[in-house]
């Protein structure tokens, strides 16, 4: 648990694309936000509301509120609008995320500018989902 609460929260890859486990946060305008207010090392996942946020949000499809309560009780939902004035603000061009079971293994949301990836396949013998992985290049 100790080098847990060291691991990265979020990443940077080739300047172009965000990486984070959950999603959005109404509370998260800029990635720098992650590193400067979410201190190290995590004592608790609860003290700190940009920290649950980013760990637990997960897309809205269809909606026309940037971010909304999520049913799982941590979080928000957010819509494409937020992730491309995200993205936009943050002069990225995609964000790729986890914490979301899709059957395909993956799913493209935000005009293809959210990305989710969920690696565990058969998750719950209910959902017989697929897994999957992404390979990013650097052109």
């Amino acid at each position: 648990m100790k080098a847990f609460s060291y691991l990265p929260i979020a990443a940077l890859v080739n300047k172009t694309t965000f990486c984070i486990h959950g999603g959005l946060s109404p509370k998260l305008d800029h990635v720098d936000q992650i590193e400067n207010l979410i201190l190290r090392p995590l004592d608790d996942f609860e003290s700190n509301d940009l920290l649950t946020d980013v760990i637990w949000s997960d897309p809205s499809y269809g909606s026309n509120v940037l971010f909304d309560e999520n049913p799982r009780g941590r979080g928000y939902f957010f819509n494409d609008e937020s992730v491309i004035k995200f993205l936009r603000k943050n002069s990225l061009i995609r964000m790729i995320r986890a914490h979301q079971c899709v059957l395909n293994g993956y799913l493209l949301s935000a005009g293809e500018k959210c990305i989710t990836i969920f690696s565990a396949s058969s998750y719950d013998t209910v959902m017989n989902n697929q897994s999957s992985v992404l390979q990013l290049f650097e052109n």
